[in-house]
């Protein structure tokens, strides 16, 4: 039983890291490609973007102007942010070690609930008995 809960721990603490890097390398990848110097360039990048192909499975689901609503709210949230930001380069220079940060703080309960449901399923759980031998 401790196997399998320390299985079930380690694929979420998989999934959670990768979740991270992902999110880390799009926001490297999305502030490498704004231009040097300022960030208020973001804004108008983003609503040029095209908009992705919409699966045929996703289809039903998503109207025809859930991108549009979508460039619109980041373009501007963007826009508002924009004089507060420093440059893309510092901004990226401190979300790399708060993204990695955030990811040791979530991982960090993960591990002593697992710890903990180890020790009482340890503690209380149903032990073993020899074969032949009689409970006392």
């Amino acid at each position: 039983m401790t196997a399998l809960l320390w299985g079930v721990a380690a694929l979420l603490a998989t999934g959670w890291s990768l979740f991270i890097w992902a999110a880390a390398s799009f926001t490297g990848w999305l502030l490498g490609a704004v231009p040097a110097g300022s960030t208020a360039q973001l804004s108008d990048a983003v609503r040029q973007l095209p908009a992705p192909p919409v699966p045929d499975v996703l289809a039903p689901w998503l109207s025809a102007g859930w991108w549009t609503a979508l460039q619109t709210l980041t373009a501007d949230l963007l826009a508002w942010l924009g004089p507060w930001l420093p440059s893309a380069a510092t901004l990226l220079g401190w979300l790399t070690p708060l993204a990695w940060t955030t990811w040791a703080l979530g991982l960090l309960p993960l591990l002593a609930l697992t710890g903990l449901t180890h020790w009482l399923l340890s503690r209380f759980g149903a032990k073993a008995t020899r074969p032949g031998a009689q409970p006392a």
